[in-house]
């Protein structure tokens, strides 16, 4: 009797293994299916994208709507992968360990988790990225240009070359870590020997550092120019004018902030933000192509590569594409990647 029922069970499990659970070539297309980002983000109808913030990629407009050209192109892109764009702000140092973070545990929103623990499907950044400046990572085909620039205050503009050329005049050089620009400083002969910069969280704080700096240099002139107006006058109380030498400000700093020429152009000069700041001309650094980056091995990189080629195209009938219009629309043309002849 028992060896009725064990042959009994035997056949059952070989009947559920062969036919009740599909066939070697069924278990290898689920297998796919779960290694699939596109299939995966298909299946949940969404695209989680990094970004940082800054003009003119990815922005909030006056009512608090993220908005820019990377966040257009993006939104295109998800269109025709039939999925929903979900965008989440990144720091730009971590964008690898972004990439192949583990999935979000628990249910936790990337609001409630710190930045490099949120795990993105593709950084979209509109910031060029050096070829194997990051590991594990692979990159969408090219579609924009970009360079980094040198941004000292309105005053040092006048005396740059001066100013850059003392050896008495110490260099700070203020770039957003990871960046391009960053890897410019420390590799690029004009920025010197063994030039470590000083890295900030983002663009906009390389900014401020220069900002703040010129400053607390033009409050130092100031506080010279009191102190000196004070001693005349005491001189002049005392019968010692003539014997009076007033104190010269020194200028012992020279800071830079090294960042894209994009950014900077929206940020930097007369009814912007920075107006304060000015841009040294004919002083680029680094031109390189704009590209969205993706963890190693993941089938997203060809999906996006084939949506970026459509998008690029001109309907029939049509001269511009979908691409040339947004391009044209955040004033971008100078950076389109010139055509091959």
């Amino acid at each position: 009797m028992k060896r009725i029922l064990a042959l009994i069970l035997a056949t059952l499990m070989f009947t559920c293994l062969f036919a009740g659970c599909g066939s070697e070539e069924d278990i290898d297309g689920k297998v796919d299916e779960i290694n699939s980002d596109v299939w995966s983000a298909q299946e949940e109808g969404k695209l989680t994208i990094g970004m940082t913030l800054y003009k003119p990629m990815n922005y909030k407009d006056d009512e608090g709507n993220l908005t820019g050209f990377e966040t257009a192109f993006a939104k295109l892109v998800c269109r025709e992968l039939n999925v929903e764009p979900e965008f989440v702000e990144i720091e730009w140092d971590s964008m690898g360990i972004n990439l192949t973070a583990s999935a979000p545990i628990g249910g936790q929103s990337s609001e409630e988790l710190d930045a490099t623990e949120i795990r993105v499907d593709c950084v979209w950044n509109g910031q060029p990225v050096l070829d194997g400046s990051v590991k594990d990572v692979v990159f969408s085909v090219p579609y924009l240009q970009d360079s980094q620039v040198l941004v000292v205050s309105k005053a040092d503009k006048e005396i740059f070359e001066a100013a850059y050329n003392n050896e008495f005049i110490f260099k700070t050089f203020y770039t957003q870590g990871g960046s391009v620009a960053s890897s410019v400083v420390k590799e690029d002969e004009f920025f010197g020997k063994d030039t470590m910069p000083m890295d900030t969280l983002t663009m906009h704080e390389a900014l401020v550092e220069v900002s703040n700096a010129a400053k607390e240099e033009e409050e130092d002139k100031a506080e010279i120019a009191a102190d000196n107006a004070k001693a005349l006058e005491e001189a002049k109380a005392e019968g010692t004018e003539a014997e009076f030498v007033p104190e010269v400000f020194e200028k012992s700093d020279l800071p830079i902030a090294v960042v894209s020429k994009a950014m900077a152009r929206e940020y930097v000069g007369e009814g912007k933000e920075f107006s304060d700041l000015a841009i040294i001309e004919g002083k680029e650094f680094a031109p390189s192509e704009i590209r969205v980056a993706f963890r190693q091995n993941s089938d997203l990189k060809d999906a996006v590569n084939a949506a970026i080629t459509k998008l690029m195209t001109p309907a029939e009938g049509e001269t511009e594409s979908e691409f040339d219009k947004l391009v044209k629309k955040y004033g971008l043309e100078d950076m389109i990647i010139p055509k091959a002849e």
